[in-house]
């Protein structure tokens, strides 16, 4: 099972990457994170790898990275 922390405007960035790394036990296999300083957007991810290593990645991003 995967876990997400996500925060929008209302807290810093090391209060997610705390956060994110608090759950790893939810996804030990891999913590990536997306931040935007400008809108205050900050998500962090674990992921459990069970299938589809390759492409599992989060967070997702378009083509453009938009």
């Amino acid at each position: 099972m995967c876990g997400f922390v996500i925060s929008i405007g209302l807290n810093s960035k090391q209060d997610v990457i705390n956060s994110t790394y608090s759950i790893n036990h939810r996804g030990p296999d891999k913590t990536s994170f997306y931040f935007d300083e400008y809108k205050k957007i900050y998500i962090g991810h674990n992921r459990l790898s069970i299938l589809d290593d390759k492409y599992g990645r989060q967070p997702f991003f378009s083509d453009n990275k938009k």
